[in-house]
């Protein structure tokens, strides 16, 4: 039974009686922290996927009407199709983002009915994977963002 008679009621999935905090080497405690953090994962997961998804949609339909717009404007043709191959690499990268913290968010549902420590490596293995692709990602962008106020500070001149 709940401590506390208000909560919702939950589905027991994994057969057993309670979590696998019993069975497991892993502690509630670790489990619950990891817990705690699986719903946004989740959240930022889709809500990553749904964008990337968006992005290149735009970036496809956008780059089929623009056409046009080219060919009425000549000099703005190749800029828009920059654009569009930008969106659509960002898209894709969103998608990335969005699976890599989706398997992050299944390895601890697996781990909260597991409480084995092979699958709380996995879990903290997923993490660092989506930390590593973020800072290389970040790094990119900051390099791109230096680049291009180099580019307009050579300009002016």
């Amino acid at each position: 039974m709940a401590d506390n008679p208000y909560e919702a009621p939950s589905a027991n999935l994994s057969g057993h009686e309670t979590f696998g905090a019993h069975t497991g080497g892993v502690t509630q405690g670790v489990v619950e922290q990891l817990r705690r953090t699986k719903g946004w994962t989740r959240f930022i997961s889709v809500l990553s996927i749904i964008i990337g998804v968006i992005l290149i949609f735009f970036a496809v339909f956008a780059s089929s009407t623009m056409a046009s717009a080219g060919r009425a404007l000549p000099g703005i043709g190749g800029f828009i199709g920059i654009i569009m191959v930008v969106y659509g690499i960002i898209g894709v990268l969103q998608i990335i983002i969005g699976a890599k913290l989706g398997g992050f968010s299944s390895a601890v549902q697996k781990l909260m009915y597991s409480a084995q420590e092979s699958d709380l490596e996995d879990a903290l293995d997923r993490q660092r994977s989506f930390w590593i692709f973020a800072g290389v990602m970040m790094i990119i962008g900051l390099l791109i963002g230096i680049i291009g106020i180099v580019g307009v500070l050579s300009s002016l001149r």
